[in-house]
């Protein structure tokens, strides 16, 4: 930082040299110098990507420019880290950042997909001795719990319904109850629970992972990593700002010069492959996303669904005494159709 930008090209070429003939220097045999892929290079758009680097670094920072801009100060002038002219603080870092995302990016995908690989045969596995153990060849002992339970509150509702429409004093069943709005509140109530059932029975047969340590191991080592790329971002978010041209021109005009086009595609790129990785499905692969149990989902719910609309139109609804316990019970029959039709809308989703 107490060169001219001649002097520090000039610099330059002499460490390179140097390097080049290190037996001038006294050293003997070859040295050897780090080599950035030229993929890495192509992919972060430096073009001045070989060693040494002229970096300038300080904690001291410009607030008339931003918490990310920093300085040293002379009394000759002022040099700043983030001036290509200044230093090569900018291309090294985009160097390595470049190298450090993509092997973040491969290092955590392969865990990932080893990780539902695993999710996926616990599965199979899972579903296979609740056939052997249930005798079903359908999806198991667990949908036929839930679909039991399904059955009787749906039958309850209707029961129930029945059953205090047609109250008075000791329950002969004679006349029509009394109290008529609480057939009305005790219907949907059940048919509630109904649909809940429903609900639970449709995504009855769920992913379960085959060693809760494992998963929690690996969905925290993911989290870390996540923060990690976070943290770089939050800390080259003004850089990446000036470099793009996002800043609204919040930059003072002396760093205008800053903005180079050599630089901007490079930092817009930079910009989206950490925006993907912290927000993005970056390593969910469709093979993994779709499979039995948007399957199952939607074999059930068109099953409850098709079920509702032939019991709402049965003709035991008809032989309910009072309109309203007829209505009441249509109601809550097609409330769980509308919340089976939203979740057969969902299984489609998923698997389109």
């Amino acid at each position: 930082d107490c060169m001219t930008t001649e002097e520090i090209a000039a610099y330059r070429e002499e460490v390179i040299a140097r390097l080049a003939k290190p037996e001038a220097d006294g050293v003997a045999g070859p040295i050897p110098i780090f080599a950035f892929s030229e993929s890495a290079k192509e992919a972060a758009g430096v073009r001045h990507a070989v060693p040494p680097f002229a970096v300038v670094a300080s904690n001291t920072t410009d607030p008339a420019v931003g918490p990310y801009w920093p300085v040293r100060r002379y009394n000759w002038g002022t040099c700043e880290a983030f001036r290509s002219r200044d230093s090569d603080f900018t291309c090294l870092k985009q160097l390595v950042l470049e190298l450090s995302y993509w092997d973040i990016r491969d290092s955590t995908e392969k865990r990932y997909k080893a990780y539902r690989r695993q999710r996926r045969e616990a599965e199979a596995v899972r579903g296979q001795s609740c056939r052997d153990e249930a005798g079903s060849s359908a999806v198991g002992a667990v949908v036929r719990g839930w679909a039991h339970k399904a059955r009787a509150a749906l039958a309850t509702a209707f029961s129930e319904g029945a059953a205090i429409t047609t109250q008075e004093g000791g329950g002969d069943g004679g006349s029509p109850s009394s109290a008529p709005s609480l057939s009305l509140l005790l219907l949907p109530l059940i048919a509630t629970v109904a649909a809940l059932l429903s609900m639970l029975l449709a995504s009855a047969v769920g992913p379960s992972p085959s060693s809760p340590d494992d998963t929690l191991h690996l969905l925290a080592d993911l989290r870390e990593r996540e923060h990690y790329i976070a943290q770089l971002q939050g800390e080259a978010s003004f850089l990446l700002d000036a470099l793009t041209g996002d800043s609204g021109g919040a930059l003072p005009a002396g760093c205008a010069e800053v903005v180079s086009s050599d630089v901007q595609p490079a930092a817009k790129k930079f910009r989206s492959t950490i925006n993907q990785f912290v927000y993005g499905d970056v390593c969910y692969d469709e093979e993994y996303n779709a499979g039995v149990p948007w399957a199952v989902q939607l074999l059930i719910s068109g099953c409850v669904v098709f079920a509702v609309w032939s019991a709402s139109r049965h003709s035991a609804l008809d032989a309910l005494p009072q309109p309203g316990a007829r209505l009441a019970a249509r109601a809550s029959l097609y409330g769980v159709g509308l919340l089976c039709l939203y979740h057969l809308q969902r299984a489609f989703s998923r698997a389109l």
